[in-house]
């Protein structure tokens, strides 16, 4: 039987679910005024439709904050905050990753991540290279994911099940986010009716990389990690080949691999149910097997890719 605090809980989810839905079908033609997605030549989609929907997420950090004390959704407003004026300006990126290095650079150095690793080493140097391997890394997890949401319902579908593992495997109170993200992807699943924009992938993107390096142990964050390895793997991936190709890694393309699917014939639908099922197989494998499971479910996911892009996604030579 269901305890009294999961039904609560439940309730909640439910109540706030209904709340974000209601908040975001309200914003809509807001958005859709002053934050309207028009299509270019890089676009996966064929007609204008709002953007900047991921407002829904940094609401869902106040009560989270509030109600929990969990602090960490708060420390990703900032970039956030920058995200939503690109979604209406186009700021540069050069002022979006110094906001992004600044604040990983701050993060990096409090983290119990950081303080676990070099506590066992007594050179300066060495540290020094974790330091800012880890900020690296940090800033790498917010553009990898942001680069990932360009296909109706794949970043907010991976996400989803990436933050409720989190929550359930960790005991993380991410629940407002949660049903902030179910009430986003019902919008957003195929054929979508909304975007999150920048404010909502680059707050997601920090939101995760916050949680990998202020988790209580190595293990915890090489679990977190995996768990995203789905989405990091393809955007990683490109990211090598656009530096092998010779090509600016921050500029709009077309390349990734979901990308190169969908110009093939995939329809959006089934191109983030593919990516989705990846996702929830490296979390189960996770849960029950540990982390020998994540891993050999992560190369699993590996053979998958290899065998889209060999098989079914459009070569790279061919994308525009």
């Amino acid at each position: 039987m269901m305890d009294n605090k999961k039904l609560i809980e439940l309730i909640v989810f439910i109540l706030y679910f209904l709340i974000s839905n209601f908040i975001l079908n309200k914003i809509i033609p807001f958005l859709k005024k002053y934050f309207n997605d028009v299509p270019n030549i890089r676009s996966s989609h064929e007609v204008a439709k709002p953007s900047g929907g991921g407002v829904i997420f940094l609401l869902a950090s106040i009560p989270t904050f509030l109600i929990y004390k969990f602090y960490i959704p708060l420390f990703c407003l900032p970039i956030a905050f920058i995200g939503l004026i690109d979604d209406k300006y186009n700021i540069s990126s050069l002022l979006r990753f110094f906001i992004q290095f600044l604040t990983a650079s701050i993060a990096v150095y409090y983290s119990p991540l950081f303080f676990n690793i070099t506590s066992q080493f007594d050179n300066v140097l060495l540290n020094s290279l974790i330091y800012i391997t880890l900020i690296i890394s940090f800033t790498a997890i917010i553009n990898f994911l942001n680069f990932m949401d360009g296909m109706d319902g794949l970043l907010a579908g991976n996400v989803f099940v990436i933050l409720l593992l989190y929550s359930l495997f960790f005991k993380l109170p991410l629940i407002f986010i949660l049903s902030s993200l179910l009430a986003f992807l019902r919008l957003n699943w195929e054929p979508a009716k909304l975007f999150m924009g920048d404010s909502g992938s680059t707050f997601l993107g920090s939101l995760i990389a916050f949680m990998i390096i202020y988790s209580e142990n190595l293990n915890n964050s090489i679990i977190m990690f995996g768990i995203n390895f789905p989405l990091l793997f393809d955007a990683f991936t490109c990211v090598l080949i656009r530096i092998y190709m010779r090509l600016d890694i921050f500029k709009a393309h077309k390349m990734h691999l979901y990308q190169r699917l969908n110009q093939a014939g995939w329809n959006h639908r089934l191109i983030s149910s593919t990516y989705i099922f990846l996702t929830i197989s490296i979390a189960t494998s996770t849960i029950f097997v540990g982390l020998n499971g994540m891993f050999f479910s992560c190369l699993f996911t590996m053979l998958v890719g290899f065998i889209l892009n060999k098989k079914y996604a459009l070569p790279i030579k061919l994308v525009n």
